[in-house]
């Protein structure tokens, strides 16, 4: 939320907030009730896993098949925003940017939310 909010505000997502992510699990890392080596691999491997069945919901069609409905929706936001940072700027919207995340994070939390709740 906050990056999509300073994208809004600044055209840019800062490098504070993945970088605060990475220490946020370096953190996690540091202080698991593990040694560091156990903890970096037992990571690691979580996210292998989570990517693997990753792919293999995607494989039987459980996820993912939302993807053209997602960028389809995206497109017409982006749109949107263009059309709109072109009025509102009189056609000089080049020097501040677009927020493009504001047309990326709508359709992908109604997705899920419809996903999850459906």
């Amino acid at each position: 939320m906050v990056a999509l909010y300073t994208d809004g505000r600044q055209r840019q997502i800062p490098n504070w907030i993945v970088g605060g992510l990475a220490l946020l699990w370096a953190a996690a890392v540091c202080f698991a009730p593990q040694p560091l080596d156990m903890a970096v691999l037992s990571s690691l491997g979580c996210g292998a896993a989570g990517l693997a069945l990753g792919y293999v919901f995607h494989g039987f069609g459980l996820l993912g098949s939302d993807v053209g409905l997602w960028l389809l929706a995206t497109a017409a936001l982006g749109l949107l925003l263009v059309v709109t940072a072109l009025i509102s700027t009189r056609g000089d919207f080049r020097a501040r940017g677009i927020p493009f995340a504001w047309a990326m994070v709508p359709p992908a939390s109604a997705l899920l939310f419809a996903r999850a709740f459906a």
